[in-house]
């Protein structure tokens, strides 16, 4: 049986386990990796806001949970084949693997922090903060600092607060499309690959700035919330295209 896709203008995800796909992607065919990856914590979790003030609240039963030895041999396999298929790359990692990441594959890594708005002090402003990791070599700003903050990010803001609001996401905690856009404007790369997309957010940032991508997603269930963003990616393609701005990365 054949994977299902769902088709934007720029890419496509595909609906199923990436491994045998990878498989079949040449070496250094796309410039940049960018995802988010499951971290083995396996726990069912009611969550409130998600970093973008998303409203979620949802019990989710994740089927996250391998012994640690599977997972990190899993971790191994798929960085493997995504380091052979990508020039460069950044990802999540969760806190409790980054020692391994660093380690086993010689990674650098820094800290994305998400912003509180009701802090008194500089330091009760970030209301979370988790580590990223990458490989292969860059030259831009952002990724020579350890630190991405979220609140000195402007792009996408209109979309998380015109549209996010109207659509309630069945993922849990799905990444601020600001995120993704600081650090693709930093990168500006052709092309992208995300193994593990989720509710699709970097895919909506993507066809927003005309870029290749291509992505995939074993859960069915995030269907809905890809769809979704695809289609929000192509409204603000084509708005930004509309103000005769041939520079998509114009905030």
């Amino acid at each position: 049986m054949e994977d299902q896709k769902i088709i934007g203008n720029f890419g496509e995800c595909i609906i199923g386990d990436c491994f045998p796909h990878l498989q079949d992607l040449k070496d250094l065919s796309y410039e940049f990796f960018l995802s988010d990856p499951p971290y083995n914590e396996g726990c069912a979790k009611i969550y409130g806001r998600g970093y973008n003030g998303d409203r979620n609240d949802v019990e989710e039963d994740y089927d996250d949970l391998m012994p640690e030895d599977d997972y990190l041999s899993w971790c191994s396999v798929w960085f493997s084949e995504v380091e052979r298929i990508c020039k460069k790359g950044l990802f999540t990692c969760g806190r409790t693997h980054l020692g391994w990441w660093n380690v086993n594959f010689f990674l650098d890594y820094g800290v994305i922090v998400y912003p509180n708005s009701s802090g008194s002090t500089k330091f009760a402003q970030f209301k979370s903060f988790e580590p990223y990791v990458v490989f292969g070599k860059f030259t831009g700003a952002l990724l020579h600092s350890d630190v991405i903050e979220v609140t000195k990010l402007s792009g996408f803001s209109r979309i998380a607060k015109e549209k996010q609001e109207k659509y309630k996401l069945i993922h849990p905690h799905a990444k601020p499309p600001k995120l993704y856009y600081s650090i693709l404007e930093a990168v500006r790369p052709e092309s992208v690959l995300d193994c593990f997309i989720g509710s699709g957010r970097s895919a909506l940032v993507c066809e927003a700035l005309g870029i290749r991508w291509l992505g995939f997603e074993k859960e069915q269930k995030y269907i809905p919330d890809i769809e979704h963003h695809i289609k929000l990616g192509i409204k603000e393609h084509a708005r930004r295209q509309s103000k005769g701005s041939f520079d998509l990365w114009e905030k």
